[in-house]
């Protein structure tokens, strides 16, 4: 977040950090297209005025 000297602010980026748990057998390559696909429909991340930033963590179990 940045602060304008009026004491105002905005977000200047975001960044998120899921951590998916995949089923033992899964494909993280797979898993990782498919969250890039996601994200780039998100009509969150569509809709905001800053970059958001994903950082997925895939981890099977």
């Amino acid at each position: 977040m940045v602060e304008n000297p009026q004491g105002d602010g905005e977000f200047e980026s975001a960044t998120l950090r899921p951590v998916i748990t995949l089923a033992s057998g899964s494909s993280i390559p797979h898993a990782q297209a498919l969250h890039e696909q996601a994200h780039a429909h998100c009509f969150i991340a569509r809709s905001v005025n800053f970059p958001v930033i994903c950082e997925p963590v895939f981890q099977i179990v």
